[in-house]
């Protein structure tokens, strides 16, 4: 697949489930203080969503105050017998 049918994609997607595409600023203030945030890496960093939090807290600094974000955890190295 190349990157035109890629974006394609994307924008069927996007299209079909447009409830699950918001706004930054209307995802982002379901988060309250003490929440622990987990962001998995299953297939790599998501880095537009690692992004978008930055800009958000720094837009508003007392947003997350007492939150905590967790990362990934790691499987421990296997053994060798």
């Amino acid at each position: 697949m190349g990157p035109h049918e890629h974006a394609d994609a994307f924008a069927d997607i996007r299209e079909r489930y447009q409830e699950k595409f918001l706004p930054e600023d209307r995802i982002f203030p379901h988060i309250h203080r003490g929440d622990h945030i987990f962001i998995g890496s299953g297939c790599g960093e998501p880095q537009y969503l690692l992004r978008a939090l930055i800009r958000y807290v720094r837009a508003h600094p007392k947003a997350f105050l007492d939150t905590k974000l967790l990362p990934p955890v790691r499987a421990p190295p296997r053994r060798r017998d």
